[in-house]
């Protein structure tokens, strides 16, 4: 590992301990499920220009997403705001990458139906498919193209 890509690792690092930061605060203050939800929920609100969703839930709602059994405790905690669910929008250029193979699928289809976004489909990298990216050395230049605002979906793939 070189020292830039140990730079690298450590602001993902960071970026994800900040994601859980985030979450935790979505949950307690706007009773939304948590992740890379927000990116692609809340990305206008940030006037953000790109977003990345790695694994993404569409939703953890019952109503919604009634065969989503994983996080069934934290879906019970959750006090449901209609006004922060429904279709998504996104001024943003998202990227999505979920595993197309496991229950995934259904969250990464259904964020395609709502939003104009480049989805990647990664087969058997179970979730989440940050440690998949890891594993092969992508995690990195995924998060760079993305935040250099470059990224090639199609050449990723």
């Amino acid at each position: 590992m070189t020292p830039r890509d140990f730079g690298l690792m450590t602001l993902v690092c960071l970026i994800w301990a900040a994601n859980s930061i985030i979450s935790k605060l979505v949950i307690a203050n706007l009773h939304a499920p948590p992740m890379f939800y927000a990116a692609l929920r809340f990305a206008d609100a940030v006037g953000a220009t790109d977003a990345l969703a790695l694994s993404p839930q569409y939703s953890i709602d019952p109503q919604v997403a009634p065969q989503e059994l994983r996080w069934t405790q934290d879906a019970k905690r959750i006090r449901w705001r209609p006004e922060l669910g429904g279709p998504m929008s996104c001024s943003a250029r998202p990227v999505v990458i979920f595993d197309p193979t496991g229950p995934d699928r259904w969250h990464g289809e259904r964020i395609e139906q709502d939003l104009d976004c480049r989805a990647i489909r990664l087969p058997y990298t179970a979730h989440p498919v940050t440690t998949y990216l890891a594993d092969v050395s992508l995690l990195g230049p995924l998060v760079k193209g993305v935040l250099a605002g470059d990224f090639d979906a199609r050449g990723f793939q």
